[in-house]
């Protein structure tokens, strides 16, 4: 009598089904990264206010000069210097980047992305 030998490997549909569920995970990759990547500049921006130092005592409109200059270098398209937040704390002044952006992935599929930094100006 034979025996029979256990099959090892993957059948042909298994290896497209892990071929097609890959690609769609490096899809999903190229499309949010760019959005990630916007996401550290205004962050970046925000943050070199932050260490810059005498700024807490500008006004909101010479605030928004400087950040929409930081916005325009770091080449943020999202989110522009009117809609950062800008509110009086103690001693100081904080700024909130509070934005969304909505990636399109795939036909009408969509993914939106929120994002918010808040930097304390003192």
């Amino acid at each position: 009598m034979k025996t029979i030998r256990r099959q090892e490997g993957m059948s042909m549909i298994g290896l497209l089904l892990l071929i097609f569920i890959g690609g769609f995970f490096v899809l999903l990759a190229l499309r949010l990264i760019p959005a990630y990547l916007e996401y550290f500049s205004v962050a970046s921006s925000l943050d070199s206010m932050k260490t810059q130092g005498g700024l807490a005592d500008k006004s909101p409109s010479d605030l928004r000069d400087l950040l929409d200059r930081r916005f325009e270098v770091n080449n943020v398209e999202h989110i522009t210097a009117r809609e950062v937040t800008i509110r009086p704390v103690n001693g100081g002044k904080q700024l909130e980047a509070k934005y969304q952006v909505e990636v399109p992935i795939l036909g009408n599929v969509d993914a939106v992305v929120k994002f918010d930094k808040q930097v304390t100006l003192r």
